[in-house]
């Protein structure tokens, strides 16, 4: 049957998940980063599986491969907000 729809798409649905995961970690974070740190990770971890989806909706591969680009642009910023969280001991 093959990728018929974007959910049939597992890099799709993997960074779904991410998205949802750092919603559910942000929790934890202290309110003074509302408007920094959580806006960052909230926007980038969405962005990734925007990107992807965007990506395969577009008709040419080449349309396609700029969007996974971006997306994978965003994973590394959520890398980065980790990191920084990670020594900001915001996280563990």
């Amino acid at each position: 049957m093959g990728i018929q729809k974007l959910e049939d798409l597992e890099i799709y649905n993997i960074a779904l998940d991410l998205a949802v995961w750092v919603y559910d970690v942000l929790e934890e974070f202290p309110d003074y980063e509302r408007y920094n740190v959580i806006d960052q990770l909230r926007r980038s971890s969405s962005f990734v599986a925007a990107n992807i989806a965007e990506g395969f909706g577009r008709y040419y591969y080449k349309e396609n491969r700029l969007f996974c680009r971006r997306a994978r642009g965003s994973l590394l910023e959520v890398k980065h907000w980790f990191i920084f969280s990670l020594r900001r001991k915001y996280i563990q």
